[in-house]
């Protein structure tokens, strides 16, 4: 019994399949334009043209789909316009990042030059100092800042500093001696 009724519902739905065709088909007007997208050549985007050949969209969905078509038209062209624009920014931005990284080795490189003038000026002065006998550089240093003064000596050759801080104020030789002493305090090893 299964296999009659196949056989059956196949025709009936061939039967209402070819009617449906037939009803569409009456209700397609001869004398109405049909519409078809033809695309256009180059970069612009395909057309709504007049087509007999082409069954396509009327009224008011024709109008929908035009609009749509124009909106994304322009959303297109303001896309284009600002890929443009963030390539010329990238390129700009590319360069002044060129400018910035060539002016940043020029000043660690005046940097470092301006680094060894200075040392070079103290290792001078120390040399200066160095040379002086000791109860004139004394007088020297105990008009200095202790910090200061303890800069210099403990560049100088301990002889020589040990001479010179001999010479000096016995408050200010014990001041300089505190901060000499006290710079690298913590980390040296405490001996217990």
């Amino acid at each position: 019994m299964k296999t009659r009724i196949l056989p059956i519902i196949g025709l009936t739905f061939a039967i209402l399949l070819l009617s449906r065709t037939v009803a569409v088909s009456s209700e397609v007007n001869p004398n109405q334009p049909i519409m078809a997208i033809e695309p256009k050549t180059g970069d612009s985007p395909p057309e709504l043209v007049e087509s007999p050949a082409l069954q396509c969209l009327t009224g008011a969905v024709l109008e929908t789909v035009s609009a749509d078509m124009k909106r994304l038209d322009l959303r297109k062209k303001e896309m284009s316009e600002r890929e443009s624009a963030l390539k010329a920014i990238e390129a700009k931005l590319a360069t002044q990042m060129s400018a910035i990284e060539k002016a940043n080795a020029a000043l660690h490189n005046n940097i470092e030059s301006l680094k060894g003038l200075a040392d070079d000026d103290l290792k001078h002065l120390v040399g200066m100092y160095q040379t002086m006998k000791p109860k004139q550089a004394a007088e020297i240093f105990n008009s200095m800042d202790p910090s200061f003064a303890a800069g210099f000596l403990r560049e100088m050759n301990s002889d020589k500093a040990g001479l010179i801080m001999a010479n000096m104020n016995t408050r200010k030789s014990y001041a300089v001696s505190v901060i000499i002493a006290g710079r690298n305090a913590k980390y040296r090893q405490s001996k217990s």
